[in-house]
C-alpha cells in the first residue's frame, strides 16, 4: 500500500528501490527475538560530521569563500549547484555572508547560512551541496528507506502519523510533491520516503527522538525535538536557560538592533536578528525605535511584551535566540516529542491530558480550531515504552507547553 504517491512516481521508486537503499544506508534490522532493540535512523553517512560543533566568523564574506571555509573546518566536501544558483541570479562572489557562531552543530550553521541567502543545503554522495529551494524540491534523487520495525507494527499508521505531523503542506495528499510508501519487500516493517532533504532531516530527527524516549526509564520527563528546539547543544541549553531568567531592562528610543544588543549582553547569550524575515516585512532594524521597560521579568515574557505589538516574536534557531516575525516563526514550526507517562500515574486519560493542553496553552493555535499546531499521542507498539505525545508548534509554543506540563501534578 502507499500514501500520497502519483502512479508514475510509485513505479519509479519501486523500480529504483535498490538504488535508493544504496544512496541511503539501510538501518540494521533487529536480530531475531529482539524486536525491542532500537535501530538506526541515520539519513546520511556524514550524520556524525553534521552533528559536530563548529565555529565560524564571517563578515561580508563571499559565498565562494564561505564554502571553502566550511569544507576546511568540517572536513566534509562542500559544493554549489552552480547552474541552479546562476539561474536564480546568485553569484558566488557577489552573495555575501555575515555570521558569528561558536560551538554550534555544523547542520545548524548550514541552516543559518542558507537562511541568510534564502538557499537550501542537501547531502549528495557524502558531499554538502548548496542549492536553491526549487532545485532541491525538484531533485528526484532525495529518497530514504528506513526500518521502523521497532517503532510500529503498522507501517500504514506510521505513514499517516508522519504526514500529519511533519511539514504536512509538502505531501502530495495536500498538494505538495512529497510521498511515502510502505516497503512490503521485506519481512521487517519499513517505509520509503521521498521529499526534500530538509523534510527528511526532520523525519529522521522525529524518529530518533521517539527511539531515545522509548529507551528512557519509566517516568522520564525531559522533552526532545526533531528540529533543534530542545537540542542538547550547549548553546541551545544556554538559550533556554536565559529565557527563564528574570531580567530588568529600560530602553528609551533605542533602535531594534541596539535593543537586541543590550538584551543579549544582559542575558549573556547570543541573540540575532532574522534579517531576511524583517526585510520581507518592511522592518528596518535601525529605523525601528523601541521604548520599553520591564523589571524582574522572565526574558521570554519580556520579549513577548516588547515584540508582539509590532508583529515580531522570538524563536530558537541555529541553537540560539532569533528575533523574527510572527508569520515566519509560525512557518518554521518544529516538532517535539514529550514523554507523559509520569503525568498518567494517577490514571489520567491521555486524551483528556491532550484536551487540557490544547485548551490551556495557545488555544487558538491548534489544528482542531483551524490553526497550524499539531498534537497527537504516538502509539508505540511496545507496552514497555513510555507514553509520549508529539507536538508541532513554534518555539514560543513549545516553551509554553513545556512550562505547563512541568506544573501539572504527577
Amino acid at each position: 500500500m502507499y500514501r500520497g504517491f502519483y502512479a508514475s512516481r510509485f513505479a519509479q521508486v519501486v523500480a529504483c528501490s535498490c538504488l535508493l537503499v544504496a544512496d541511503f544506508a539501510w538501518a540494521a534490522e533487529p536480530k531475531s527475538g529482539a524486536a525491542s532493540t532500537a535501530v538506526s535512523t541515520s539519513l546520511t553517512d556524514i550524520d556524525a560530521d553534521l552533528a559536530k560543533p563548529t565555529s565560524f566568523d564571517f563578515l561580508m564574506t563571499p559565498l565562494r569563500d564561505v564554502l571553502a571555509v566550511v569544507a576546511d573546518v568540517s572536513g566534509v566536501p562542500v559544493t554549489a549547484n552552480v547552474h541552479a544558483l546562476s539561474d536564480a541570479g546568485f553569484d558566488l562572489d557577489d552573495a555575501v555572508v555575515s555570521l558569528d557562531v561558536n560551538g554550534v552543530p555544523l547542520a545548524s550553521n548550514l541552516d543559518a547560512i542558507c537562511d541568510l541567502l534564502d538557499l537550501e543545503w542537501i547531502v549528495r554522495d557524502d558531499t554538502i551541496e548548496f542549492t536553491t529551494h526549487e532545485a532541491a524540491d525538484d531533485d528526484d534523487q532525495i529518497a530514504w528507506t528506513v526500518n521502523v520495525t521497532d517503532l510500529s507494527r503498522d507501517a500504514e499508521w506510521l505513514v499517516d502519523f508522519i504526514t500529519a505531523a511533519v511539514s504536512p503542506e509538502t505531501w502530495s495528499c495536500n498538494g505538495g510533491m512529497g510521498a511515502i510508501l510502505t516497503d512490503e519487500t521485506r519481512d521487517t516493517s519499513a517505509i520509503i520516503v521521498q521529499n526534500s532533504f530538509t523534510v527528511l532531516r526532520h523525519i529522521a530527527g522525529l524518529l530518533g527522538c521517539i527511539r531515545r524516549i522509548a529507551a528512557m526509564p519509566e517516568g522520564g520527563s525531559t522533552p526532545l525535538a526533531a528540529d533543534g528546539y530542545w537540542s542538547d547543544a550547549t548553546s541551545a541549553v544556554a538559550a533556554r536557560k536565559a529565557l527563564a531568567t528574570p531580567m530588568t531592562v529600560n530602553l528609551k528610543e533605542a533602535s531594534l538592533r541596539e535593543a537586541v544588543v543590550q538584551i543579549s549582553d544582559l542575558a549573556g547569550v547570543p541573540i540575532s536578528l532574522d534579517w531576511p524575515a524583517l526585510e520581507a516585512a518592511g522592518i528596518d532594524a535601525d529605523g525601528f525605535v523601541v521604548t520599553f521597560s520591564a523589571k524582574k521579568t522572565q526574558l521570554s515574557k519580556l520579549l513577548d511584551r516588547m515584540l508582539k505589538p509590532h508583529g515580531l516574536t522570538w524563536d530558537i534557531r541555529y541553537e540560539r535566540l532569533l528575533i523574527t516575525t510572527i508569520d515566519m516563526a509560525t512557518e518554521r514550526m518544529s516538532v517535539a516529542v514529550y514523554p507523559i507517562s509520569h503525568l498518567l500515574a494517577k490514571a489520567r486519560d491521555p486524551e483528556k491530558l491532550i484536551d487540557t493542553v490544547q485548551s490551556a496553552v495557545t488555544p487558538d493555535a491548534w489544528e482542531r480550531v483551524g490553526g497550524m499546531a499539531f498534537l497527537k499521542e504516538f502509539q508505540h507498539h511496545l507496552a514497555s515504552a513510555p507514553r509520549m505525545i508529539v507536538i508541532r508548534h513554534s518555539a514560543a509554543g513549545h516553551s509554553a507547553v513545556h512550562a505547563f506540563l512541568r506544573k501539572l501534578p504527577e
